[in-house]
C-alpha cells in the first residue's frame, strides 16, 4: 500500500532541498543505506585485501595488489556507482511520491534501465572531460546542465509511455529542467563536495594520529576510512538531486498540479 506524503510538492529553495534530503535520508537510513551498502559493503571488503594481508604476516605481491585494485574501481565506475545511483533515486522517489519501495524492488529497477543511464553517462562524462580541456567553464556548464540525467532516466525513461526516448533526447531533458538553475545546482553540489573533503580530511587525521599514514597499513587505512565516508554520504547528494528535479518540474511543468489532480481524481493540468 502506498505510504503518506511526507512532503507537500512546492517550489523550494536550496536550504529546503538540503533540509528534505537530509530528513529524507535519515527517515528512511535503512533504506537508502541498504541500497548503497548492498552493492559496496561487498566491494569495499574486497579493496581491503591488501590491508588483511599485511595484518595477518601474508604481504601480497604488488602487481597482484594493483591488479584487484584498478579491476575494482572499474567495476565501481562502469557498474556499481551507476546502479547505486539509479535505485536510490528511484527508492526517494517513491518516497517523496508516497509509494510503497525497498531495496529489492529499487534495485530491480535499477537494474532494468542501468544499461542506458551507463551509456548516457558515458556520454556525459567525455562530453565535461573536454569541456574542462576547453578553458574548464564548459566543463562546469555540462556538468550543472547534465545533473538530472539519472533522475531523468529512472523517472522518464524508464516509463512505458517514454520509452521512445533515446540518450541525446534524456540529455536534452536534463539541460531544459536545469536551464536558468545551475547555480542552485553548483551550491548543492558543492555543499556534498565540501562535505566529503571535511569528513575525509578530519577521519584521516584521527586516524593518521595513531598510525604512520606513510606506512602500508596507514594508507591502506586511510583509503577505507574515505571509502566509508564516500558509501554514506553519496546517498545523500542523489537524494537532494532528485528533490532538484521535482522542484524544477514543478517551477516550470506544474508538477505539483499534476499530482494534486491525480489525488483528487480529476483530469491532469499542465503549466
Amino acid at each position: 500500500m502506498p505510504q503518506t506524503v511526507e512532503h507537500q510538492f512546492e517550489r523550494m529553495t536550496v536550504g529546503m532541498v538540503l533540509d528534505r534530503a537530509f530528513r529524507l535520508y535519515s527517515q528512511n537510513f535503512p533504506l537508502m543505506f541498504g541500497i548503497t551498502a548492498v552493492l559496496n559493503v561487498p566491494l569495499l571488503i574486497v579493496t581491503a585485501w591488501p590491508l588483511l594481508m599485511v595484518i595477518v604476516g601474508s604481504r601480497p605481491s604488488i602487481v597482484a595488489a594493483a591488479t584487484v585494485s584498478l579491476g575494482l574501481t572499474g567495476l565501481a565506475l562502469l557498474i556499481i556507482y551507476p546502479l547505486v545511483t539509479a535505485a536510490i533515486t528511484k527508492a526517494v522517489s517513491d518516497r517523496y511520491l508516497g509509494n510503497a519501495v525497498t531495496v529489492q524492488s529499487a534495485l530491480k529497477e535499477a537494474w532494468a534501465s542501468v544499461g542506458t543511464l551507463l551509456l548516457t553517462q558515458f556520454v556525459v562524462g567525455v562530453m565535461v572531460a573536454v569541456g574542462f580541456l576547453l578553458l574548464f567553464v564548459p566543463g562546469i556548464l555540462w556538468t550543472l546542465s547534465y545533473a538530472l540525467v539519472p533522475s531523468v532516466v529512472m523517472l522518464e525513461a524508464s516509463d512505458r509511455r517514454n520509452m521512445h526516448m533515446n540518450r541525446s533526447e534524456i540529455r536534452r531533458r536534463s539541460w531544459e529542467l536545469v536551464r536558468g538553475n545551475r547555480g542552485k545546482v553548483f551550491v548543492v553540489l558543492m555543499v556534498f563536495v565540501l562535505m566529503q573533503i571535511c569528513l575525509s580530511t578530519g577521519a584521516t587525521w584521527i586516524a593518521g594520529m595513531g598510525l604512520d599514514s606513510t606506512s602500508d597499513v596507514g594508507s591502506s587505512i586511510e583509503s577505507i576510512i574515505r571509502q566509508v565516508i564516500a558509501i554514506v554520504i553519496s546517498p545523500l547528494q542523489t537524494i537532494a538531486i532528485t528533490l532538484l528535479y521535482y522542484d524544477f518540474r514543478i517551477r516550470k511543468e506544474g508538477f505539483d498540479l499534476e499530482m494534486l489532480s491525480q489525488a483528487i481524481g480529476g483530469p491532469t493540468v499542465n503549466a
